[in-house]
């Protein structure tokens, strides 16, 4: 992206960004099993020829695996909230005057 200028209003929009990333994830950790799919027959079929023992534990385990995924994913959405949130406070602490003679010194035309 050439010529971007990134200034507080640009970090807000990003940190928006963020955050509709972030609704966006817990709305589909959140939904119900019955909307993302479900576990496969092979795991719920506890009776019969296709049982599968030790399937309670593996769907516990899947659950683990999926609650472990999405808290790693939250604490990576605020991690880079946290470093947006840094990089405006950076920017109100420099010179913010001074964007456009470096916005010039980085223009790919000098």
């Amino acid at each position: 992206m050439e010529n971007v200028i990134v200034d507080p209003t640009y970090i807000d929009k990003l940190r928006d960004s963020l955050a509709a990333v972030r609704t966006s994830v817990d709305a589909a950790f959140g939904a119900p099993r019955s909307v993302t799919g479900g576990y496969p027959d092979k795991l719920i079929d506890s009776h019969g020829l296709t049982a599968r023992a030790g399937a309670n534990a593996m769907m516990a385990a899947l659950d683990g695996n999926r609650a472990a995924v999405q808290a790693r994913l939250a604490a990576c959405l605020t991690a880079c909230d946290q470093a947006l949130q840094a990089a405006k406070a950076m920017y109100a602490a420099t010179d913010g005057a001074q964007r456009d003679v470096l916005d010039h010194q980085l223009d790919a035309g000098n």
